[in-house]
């Protein structure tokens, strides 16, 4: 997967979304409680990490709110110490979003 790059302040171009459609309504089922959220399903053989170059002024916390994922999972997926931060040229792997 291509890297995103950075465009006019904190838009990115080549990240792509995978939103599952709703499943179809049961036709005159009765009330129950609300179904589990599904997760995101993945095409076969894709990486559910995508690839990002690190751009100058991020952080891991920037990059982490850009993603929607916590920064400790950046950190703990990267390698990068607690004291530490990202470096601009730095490719990181980012995980599934926790919305």
């Amino acid at each position: 997967m291509r890297s995103p790059s950075r465009i006019s302040g904190s838009l990115f171009a080549a990240v792509v979304l995978a939103v599952p459609s709703a499943p179809a309504p049961a036709a005159a089922a009765p009330a129950a409680a609300a179904p589990a959220a599904r997760a995101p399903e993945l095409a076969a053989g894709q990486d559910p990490l995508l690839d990002y170059t690190v751009q100058e002024g991020d952080s891991a916390d920037s990059i982490a709110r850009l993603f929607v994922v916590r920064k400790d999972d950046i950190r703990s997926l990267n390698s990068i110490p607690p004291c530490g931060d990202v470096q601009p040229g730095q490719k990181i792997k980012i995980p599934p979003s926790n919305p």
